[in-house]
């Protein structure tokens, strides 16, 4: 099982240089999350691409993270439930409030169609990490089935397989979309749950034993060390086809979860096998827990990882000693109100005069 290594050669991935900064959700700091606003805002910045969420829902894949919409719009509906109609008369708030931090946006937003971001996209020279929810099991097979096929399908009208990954925390979504087109990148997720949640890692163990070729591996394995099976085995990663795995950044070198991570990559997947850690610079973090990640972070940009997934884009990217900006020229009116760019401009135009 070494040497796992399925990411097609000509995809975007590999004209840009690691780590990745990819934006999560966006640019969720000055836009409100999985919206078309903050992916647009994107294309000033100096990212390498963007993560968006994605549900199918009664007829149409939109763009959203949770599976109740209360958290964002203040209706307390199941997004799975919903048509598109009745989602598009929901408001994503003004405020929004993540852990202790409260955030102000300018203005609503709705919540958006994928078909409408690739749309918007396509062009833009970004990598596109489209992860496929819900997360968590008992996996409705149909469903992960049909989530699959329908964004597999988009993305091949689009004709984006190079500028994709599909990724997921549900391998049948991963396993379903390969199998419609073959040539996609895929990215298997792992979470905390596996080690810290017995309900879930034991509907996860119940789900994956339907996978061809891991019903006979998941026999042995009991809540123990089931997390520890899920990660260095690469079993899971193989069965999917998935090409690349990304993880919580205090997963890597956590006693808790995994022991040198990056040497067990190296040993049990392979020495190109790609691998990448979200979230860093959290929105819900206080300015101690951003200073105690900043360690870990260093250690998963010495060590190689491909991929960073964060909140905060100026910041990572200033961290890497990477410019914020594709274009200095635009720096001047990024963060200036509408009255203090005209007051700007009537300043200007007095000492021309």
């Amino acid at each position: 099982m070494k040497n796992i290594s399925m990411t097609t050669k000509d995809n975007l991935f590999f004209t840009k240089t690691s780590p990745l900064v990819i934006g999560h959700r966006g640019n969720p700091m000055l836009y409100q999350e999985n919206t078309l606003a903050g992916y647009q805002s994107l294309l000033d910045l100096n990212v390498d691409g963007f993560e968006t969420d994605i549900f199918l829902t009664k007829n149409k894949l939109v763009l959203f993270h949770d599976v109740n919409t209360m958290k964002l719009t203040g209706e307390n509906r199941q997004i799975i439930e919903m048509t598109y109609e009745e989602i598009k008369k929901l408001n994503i708030k003004k405020q929004l409030i993540y852990g202790d931090r409260v955030y102000n946006y300018t203005q609503s937003e709705k919540i958006p169609l994928l078909e409408d971001l690739l749309k918007m996209m396509k062009d833009s020279g970004l990598l596109m990490i489209l992860e496929m929810k819900p997360s968590d099991p008992h996996y409705n097979l149909n469903h992960s089935r049909e989530t699959g096929i329908q964004v597999a399908k988009m993305v091949k009208r689009f004709g984006l397989e190079k500028q994709v990954v599909l990724s997921s925390f549900d391998p049948f979504k991963l396993y379903y979309a390969r199998k419609e087109l073959n040539q996609l990148n895929t990215c298997f997720l792992i979470a905390k749950q596996y080690w810290d949640d017995k309900t879930f890692l034991r509907a996860s163990n119940a789900s994956l034993a339907q996978l061809e070729g891991l019903k006979d591996c998941l026999r042995d394995n009991n809540d123990s060390n089931y997390g520890k099976f899920i990660l260095e085995t690469p079993a899971v990663v193989k069965a999917i086809g998935a090409s690349s795995l990304d993880m919580d950044y205090d997963i890597y070198n956590n006693p808790t979860y995994s022991n040198n991570t990056y040497q067990m990559f190296k040993k049990n997947y392979g020495p190109e096998f790609s691998y990448g850690a979200w979230t860093v610079y959290k929105m819900k973090f206080n300015a101690k827990q951003l200073d105690d990640s900043e360690k870990k972070l260093q250690n998963l940009i010495d060590n190689g990882a491909d991929r960073l997934y964060t909140d905060d884009i100026p910041r990572l990217l200033k961290k890497l000693g990477r410019p914020v900006r594709k274009n200095t020229a635009c720096c001047l009116t990024e963060y200036l109100t509408f009255t203090r760019m005209i007051i700007t401009l009537l300043l200007v135009f007095d000492l021309i005069k």
